[in-house]
């Protein structure tokens, strides 16, 4: 073909004759129709930039699509946030496990506080070897009662010690409620955040393979490389390679889900429709109680088990020196002699004794306190740790929540409307030469990277929400 055919006619008017003419006419409307044929209505509706999905700048946010029809196990009715959590909080074996730990602790302090049970004793007493057991005076039929009294304080310390005990496997309980929402908000979030991106990928993959259409259109008349066809199809089997590490990530992900709400493998998985993610914003006052919470861990109740565990660990130490002090064990016998002997009546017997341990090897008792004082300092430890923990997390979960939003705001206010446009703009000046297609491929990953961290910035901000929550001891904020 000649390329001076399509230079400006009013320029070359002048020196073309009739025939000339005749061939030009022809020959355009000839292209005009191979490529209506060859790109199909798709490209048709991509050539006018206005038609294109991209090209709505007044909506911050990427547009919804429906979702991909290789989208695992969808149903009509999926789970919310909040009806996750509530059957996470129904059937959770591991949450059922630890409450059940906290009453079985509950039942504790009363029998550690109770005296020992009493001893009945009963027995034939000074019985002779040889003779008569019946002529001897001495011989008897006894029963005997003997009760252990604890050194007054020791039962009140071992039983507070049970009962902080007690306390603190209620507040673990109260611990892993709290957790179990934060990790199935997570979770749910996470969820939300692969599908959208699955959505993108599908939705990209579909605009790449009309880009390698319209490359091959063009290559095969005459007026595009053959670099720009490889180039789309390179980028088209990049994309199929992200929607593999997506659903990759995405049954990972479900797995986890199911484990948190104790499903069956055969149940299926999906999220409910939530068109509009909004993000709660932090009032003022929020923040100033925020920043007051977090140095003392707010409600946060693994700091309050921690409290309850160094105050048992105390009782236990004062126990432990009250182990050098003796126990009172008081008895009462009664005994009755053989039947009247020479005529004469045997009355039977009583007697009282009264006797103490003595601790004759004092080493147990020395070695008994000392451990206790070392699980005190173990104590005392292990509450600064989980207070500076949770104050460190709560702060992390913060700054990501602000972090979070300014790049939700700065994509949804800024960069995804220009970003749609200039997209737009380009897929129309291709058409007529005007844009290579080395940078309208770049356009197109630059706007697909760009609505991928839109939804990874929204899911960010709720799962921080609700790791914030649980720093300072709240389902939700």
């Amino acid at each position: 073909m000649n390329p001076r055919v399509w230079f400006p006619v009013s320029q070359r008017i002048h020196f073309r004759p009739p025939w000339l003419w005749a061939l030009a006419l022809g020959i355009v409307p000839a292209i005009v129709l191979i490529l209506a044929l060859g790109v199909g209505p798709a490209w048709a509706e991509q050539a006018v930039p206005q038609a294109i999905p991209e090209s709505k700048p007044q909506d911050a946010t990427p547009p919804e699509t429906k979702p991909p029809e290789s989208k695992p196990e969808a149903i009509p009715q999926g789970f919310t946030a909040e009806s996750a959590v509530a059957q996470a909080l129904e059937n959770n074996p591991g949450l059922a496990a630890r409450m059940s730990q906290a009453r079985a602790a509950a039942e504790i302090p009363a029998q550690v506080g109770a005296w020992p049970d009493p001893m009945v004793r009963l027995g034939d007493v000074n019985v002779p070897t040889e003779g008569d057991p019946n002529g001897d005076p001495m011989t008897m039929k006894e029963i005997m009662v003997e009760q252990r009294i604890p050194f007054p304080g020791k039962t009140a310390y071992r039983s507070g010690a049970a009962r902080a005990e007690a306390g603190a496997a209620m507040e673990m309980a109260r611990d892993a409620r709290l957790r179990l929402i934060r990790d199935v908000k997570v979770s749910w979030w996470r969820l939300f955040q692969l599908e959208r991106g699955l959505e993108n990928v599908h939705r990209n993959q579909e605009l790449l393979r009309q880009l390698v259409q319209v490359a091959s259109t063009k290559y095969k008349v005459g007026k595009g490389l053959q670099q720009d066809v490889l180039m789309a199809q390179l980028e088209l089997s990049r994309m199929l390679e992200t929607e593999l590490t997506l659903k990759n990530q995405w049954e990972r992900e479900k797995i986890n889900f199911r484990r948190l709400l104790s499903l069956e493998d055969s149940d299926p998985v999906a999220l409910a429709p939530l068109q509009d993610p909004k993000i709660p914003p932090l009032t003022p006052q929020q923040e100033q109680a925020l920043a007051d919470a977090l140095p003392g861990g707010g409600e946060r109740p693994g700091l309050a088990a921690r409290r309850l565990e160094l105050q048992a660990a105390e009782d236990r130490e004062t126990l432990a020196a009250l182990e050098w002090l003796p126990d009172l064990t008081v008895g009462l016998a009664y005994a009755k002699r053989p039947g009247p002997m020479s005529g004469m009546p045997q009355p039977p017997v009583r007697s009282v004794y009264v006797g103490v341990n003595l601790p004759l090897y004092g080493w147990k008792q020395s070695a008994k306190a000392s451990m206790r004082g070392e699980e005190r300092l173990m104590r005392e430890q292990g509450l600064e740790s989980e207070r500076d923990q949770g104050e460190a997390e709560g702060r992390m979960a913060l700054a990501d929540y602000r972090r979070a939003v300014q790049v939700v705001e700065l994509f949804s206010a800024g960069i995804l409307p220009q970003a749609q446009q200039m997209v737009a703009s380009m897929h129309g000046a291709y058409q007529v030469n005007k844009v290579d297609f080395l940078n309208l491929m770049r356009a197109q990953v630059t706007q697909y990277n760009n609505e991928n961290e839109y939804w990874k910035a929204v899911g960010e901000a709720h799962q921080a929400l609700a790791r914030l929550a649980y720093a300072i001891g709240k389902e939700s904020l």
